[in-house]
């Protein structure tokens, strides 16, 4: 199980881009690996795997050309050194840029790592959308969906014949109750308040249809 994670581990790293050297002492060829990557709304947990090194610090910039300033450090008790990293109190929708890198003091000099570079955007998640028949009697439909973390609302939307999508409602419940006749293909984003702007979840998609009803009415 030790080298599954540390192949996983491995491979995270080499997919992530590195940075100039660092411009304290000499850098030495490796990195931070990083890997479980935990996204929320607001933030992140990231596992990040240490060997040969006591510390670790963080930095952030909040553009592609931005300054970055150190978020934190870590000192780690144990070697290898791992731990999970928590970022918080992140804008949805707005893209953030980090480097990780490690050191070590030697003959009273920091010796750091490279630097590991990423992106992120703090994003909704997609709310899961169902579609149950509520009462045939009545062509009446359930439209419920999973609660989604941040969410200020969600948007249900439907398409006829494989039309354009069209509003059905906004609402900050997780529930409506559709009547209709006509077959439509409905789908579903969380939304969230930023500002004077809405930052949107991917979509989730999901079928009701007629038909459904009358071979439910049929038994």
């Amino acid at each position: 199980m030790k080298k599954i994670i540390m192949i996983m581990l491995l491979l995270a790293a080499t997919l992530l881009p590195t940075s100039v050297s660092a411009a304290s002492a000499e850098p030495r060829e490796d990195k931070p690996a990083m890997a479980f990557f935990y996204p929320k709304y607001n933030g992140f947990s990231v596992y990040i795997y240490v060997d040969g090194y006591d510390n670790f610090e963080i930095y952030r910039a909040t553009s592609k050309d931005g300054k970055y300033a150190k978020m934190t450090y870590y000192t780690c008790e144990n070697r290898p050194c791992e731990m999970y990293v928590e970022a918080d109190g992140l804008t949805t929708g707005k893209t953030y840029y980090f480097k990780v890198r490690n050191y070590r003091v030697e003959n009273g000099k920091k010796v750091y790592s490279k630097y590991t570079k990423f992106t992120y955007t703090p994003q909704l998640q997609t709310p899961l959308l169902n579609i149950t028949v509520y009462s045939a009697k009545d062509k009446q439909y359930k439209a419920y969906w999973t609660k989604v973390a941040g969410a200020t609302g969600y948007t249900l939307y439907r398409s006829k014949d494989d039309g354009a999508y069209k509003k059905v409602v906004s609402t900050k419940k997780t529930e409506y109750y559709i009547t209709t006749k006509h077959d439509y293909t409905y789908r579903i984003r969380a939304y969230r308040k930023v500002g004077t702007k809405n930052v949107y979840s991917p979509y989730c998609y999901a079928d009701a249809t007629w038909r459904y009803i009358s071979n439910f009415e049929m038994g």
